[in-house]
């Protein structure tokens, strides 16, 4: 792969951080006053009060490319009113939910900052077929960042009630390594856990995750290093470092064994917290050519680390790659899908250009089914469970750029960006509809849907008590309609 490709795989990467009290035991015991008056009963809360919303709805067609404003794509819309509870204030948001017979529910983040009427396209309902020991996995947001800040603002808990409340079964904490020093020349790298949060917080995770009935996955990545985070090194900084190194070049011994150390206590970790799955790498596709035998050791390590639960790898494939294809010969490419348990296609722009074909941002349904197909098919014929991981943003180009929004930025940082919901719920329902094409006797391919960067509050364009990041254009579906798409299947299934 040329640089050019190198640095598009690379870029990916991440795209995907009650008061108790206590008395005197000598003080004395309380004097109870008779009295002949009745108790009186607390007031009853106040009922929230509601705003009237003018909204128009249409059905969202699979042949459609729609524009970033629907109006000139369909015939008609229909005009309605419907009633939200009103916002606590301007910046604030509240679920704006739409039902309607013969199509599935929807809803959508509203904030009297919202010119109205609001658009909202619905899909229509399906007939569904159970898809047995599905995984529906939702990947809140990853370890760096304000991960303490929701940890310690308590939203945890109600973030794990909602992924629960809207189908999923699968809670996954995503991590990544981060480089502390690298010399190609000298074959020496060493990796730090830079964002690694506290081993309590990852128990309390697993424990959350149990406690209410589903499952605990640990997924884990290197991430090269960023400005944002003032790393040493950067994407394009490493990429420069590694294109020019041979897949058999010794650096990778080095590489490989730093990450090892890493992975197997990220691996005992999983195993203490009760992690069913550990993911041992996602879009990490610059490794996958340096030879299988150093995959399979650091599958070894994540074993004898004594993790006992089904080993995974997520390929990139935004913008038309797709990692696996990195390895040319087929039976290479199937013996290291083999190796592992379970592996993933990581979805950011799925549609990729075709036949020198310049793309328009507006895609249909149908073209999005087609490209996502394409990847399943590449990879089918190795008959490993494959899961779709989701991280489209929601804007109108997330179909066809791979842009990372980095939800840490205010909205405004992405000034060539028109916020899009429809765009992000169009590639969950494609994808939705792919796995529903499956039989119900659980022999499809597909065994789970993954979705990336959900955001630990309601509010899309707010982190804790933090106004304007950008979590609205970002990948997270929390209250956009792409949830209510997923939660329509994850509840069906």
């Amino acid at each position: 792969m040329n640089k050019q490709g190198w640095l598009s795989v690379i870029a990916i990467t991440l795209a995907l951080t009650g008061c108790g009290g206590g008395g005197d035991s000598a003080s004395p015991a309380p004097v109870q006053i008779p009295t002949t008056t009745a108790p009186v009963a607390p007031p009853a809360p106040a009922a929230p009060q509601t705003t009237f919303v003018n909204i128009q709805t249409y059905e969202r067609s699979l042949t459609v490319a729609y524009p970033a404003s629907v109006t000139s794509a369909i015939a008609s819309l229909t005009q309605e009113t419907v009633s939200v509870e009103t916002p606590k204030s301007a910046g604030e948001y509240s679920q704006l939910s739409v039902t309607k017979v013969g199509y599935q529910p929807s809803w959508y983040p509203y904030t009297a900052q919202d010119s109205t009427p609001i658009q909202i396209g619905l899909y229509k309902a399906d007939t569904i077929n159970k898809q047995p020991n599905f995984t529906k996995a939702i990947i809140p947001h990853d370890a760096g960042g304000w991960l303490m800040d929701y940890y310690n603002g308590g939203y945890f808990p109600t973030t794990f009630d909602r992924i629960k409340n809207i189908g999923g079964n699968n809670v996954v904490y995503a991590d990544s390594a981060i480089i502390k020093t690298m010399d190609v020349d000298a074959k020496s790298v060493v990796l730090v856990g830079k964002y690694f949060p506290p081993d309590q917080v990852i128990l309390d995770m697993g424990n959350l995750a149990r406690s209410r009935g589903m499952d605990f996955t640990v997924m884990m990545g290197i991430y090269p290093g960023d400005t944002l985070g003032n790393d040493t090194w950067t994407v394009p900084k490493f990429g420069a470092a590694i294109s020019k190194l041979s897949d058999d070049d010794p650096f990778w011994d080095a590489w490989f064994n730093a990450y090892k150390s890493i992975l197997a206590e990220r691996a005992a970790l999983a195993q203490r917290a009760g992690a069913t799955k550990f993911v041992l790498g996602f879009n990490l596709d610059y490794m996958v050519t340096r030879g299988n035998s150093r995959w399979a050791a650091l599958i070894k390590a994540v074993r004898d680390a004594g993790f006992s639960g089904k080993i995974s790898y997520f390929s990139g494939t935004g913008a038309g790659t797709n990692g696996f294809l990195n390895i040319s010969d087929v039976n290479k490419r199937t013996a290291f899908i083999k190796l592992f348990d379970e592996v993933g296609l990581s979805l950011y722009s799925p549609i990729f250009a075709e036949n020198g074909e310049t793309l328009l941002d507006a895609q249909p349904r149908t073209r999005i089914t087609k490209n996502i197909k394409n990847q399943i098919a590449s990879i089918s014929s190795a008959k490993v469970p494959i899961f779709l991981m989701i991280g489209t943003p929601s804007v109108h180009s997330g179909l066809v750029t791979n842009e990372y929004i980095e939800s840490a930025y205010p909205c405004s940082y992405f000034k060539s960006e028109t916020r899009n919901y429809q765009t992000q719920a169009d590639i969950y329902q494609s994808a939705a509809e792919i796995v529903n094409e499956q039989s119900s006797d659980g022999s499809g391919i597909v065994k789970g849907i993954f979705s990336w960067g959900y955001h630990y509050i309601d509010n899309p364009r707010k982190k804790d008590v933090v106004n304007d990041t950008c979590y609205d254009f970002s990948a997270s579906i929390r209250n956009k309609p792409a949830e209510s798409v997923l939660s329509y299947w994850f509840k069906g299934w």
